[in-house]
């Protein structure tokens, strides 16, 4: 009997492949995404920090108080992109992880196909052997019996 093949090796292989190239860029996005709560985080802190030193200062000139307002409104401004991007990292992560979930779907297919030709496989290779061996047997048994009668 034949060795065994599956046809969709090269697809399986091709999907597993995909499946990982996938997986990975997931990681990328979620660290992206991490990295971006993290700096809206850090500015948010900065924000509170900058607030509470005009709340503290003894001596306030309007020029100081107009230079801390602008930084004020940088970092508000600063954070509020951060938290944008954070949303847009989640837009993708969310369709990357639909993604991986689809190809991951392929892969198990493909292995449940390639799973069950294999059983098959050698339930063809078991019938072969067993209508071997009675042949075997069959053959042996018309010989001992024209020998045996003569």
């Amino acid at each position: 009997m034949r060795r065994f093949s599956f046809p969709l090796d090269r697809v399986l292989d091709l999907r597993r492949h995909e499946l990982q190239t996938a997986q990975a860029k997931l990681g990328e996005i979620q660290r992206a995404q991490l990295q971006s709560r993290l700096q809206a985080d850090s500015l948010r802190e900065e924000i509170a920090q900058r607030s509470d030193e005009v709340a503290l200062a003894r001596v306030i000139t309007g020029d100081s108080l107009r230079r801390r307002g602008a930084y004020l409104v940088r970092l508000t401004r600063n954070r509020e992109k951060e938290l944008a991007a954070g949303q847009a990292w989640e837009q993708k992560r969310q369709e990357q992880a639909q993604r991986v979930v689809e190809i991951r779907r392929q892969v198990k297919l493909l292995e449940l196909l390639r799973s069950r030709k294999h059983a098959a496989h050698l339930a063809a290779i078991d019938r072969e052997r067993e209508n071997q061996a009675s042949e075997f047997f069959l053959a042996k048994w018309v010989r001992e019996r024209r020998f045996g009668m003569n």
